[in-house]
């Protein structure tokens, strides 16, 4: 299993030419979105929510958005990850139904140590970062199934909201991701060496 999971990470890259002939279905792309609904997260917020699309005109939209990528508009599906931050207000009625389903009785101490987290931190950043964690898994994943993507980061966050209908005083944009199958092989990947990533302290 772990030659394996190697295998997928070696062969995912970010994948800039996909054959729009060679389509991603239903049930790959649900065991892909599985794993990111499955991701850990910061606190066990779920700072995430996942916007699927398929079709042309929409992914035409996403790909202006994404300053003319044209990965995004050649891809079979594209998804885009959206950052929570409304949501993620202590005084949100969404925290509080989370609070009250995990912590039952407890509910009110574990809000004051959040409340307290939560004044600490620039929120929509940290909801980001825990939406990068889904965004690798989703990838790892599909790649273990023989499905390429490419996280796309360079996009107008304004232009990118109203092309999902997403409301700018609930989220902010984390990444897209283009899923599908390759047009070409790429090229050998380059990577620094092990000993020069890694340092064992005690």
């Amino acid at each position: 299993m772990k030659n394996q999971f190697l295998d997928a990470m070696n062969f995912r890259h970010a994948c800039r030419e996909f054959d729009p002939a060679k389509a991603v279905s239903e049930e790959e792309m649900n065991y892909i979105l599985e794993t990111g609904r499955l991701s850990p997260s910061s606190m066990g917020m779920e700072q995430w929510h996942f916007i699927v699309a398929r079709g042309d005109a929409m992914k035409k939209k996403l790909r202006a958005a994404c300053k003319d990528q044209k990965q995004v508009e050649e891809a079979s599906v594209v998804v885009v990850i959206l950052a929570k931050t409304a949501d993620i207000h202590p005084d949100s009625p969404h925290f509080r139904e989370i609070l009250h389903k995990r912590h039952g009785a407890h509910w009110e101490k574990r809000l004051a140590y959040y409340r307290g987290y939560y004044g600490k931190v620039n929120a929509a950043e940290w909801s980001v970062a825990q939406c990068h964690i889904a965004a690798a898994n989703m990838m790892t994943a599909a790649a273990f199934i023989g499905i390429d993507s490419c996280p796309v980061g360079a996009f107008d966050p304004d232009t990118l909201l109203a092309a999902v209908g997403a409301d700018p005083a609930r989220y902010v944009p984390a990444l897209v991701i283009p899923f599908g199958h390759r047009a070409k092989e790429p090229k050998p990947r380059n990577r620094l060496p092990f000993d020069e990533v890694v340092t064992y302290i005690d």
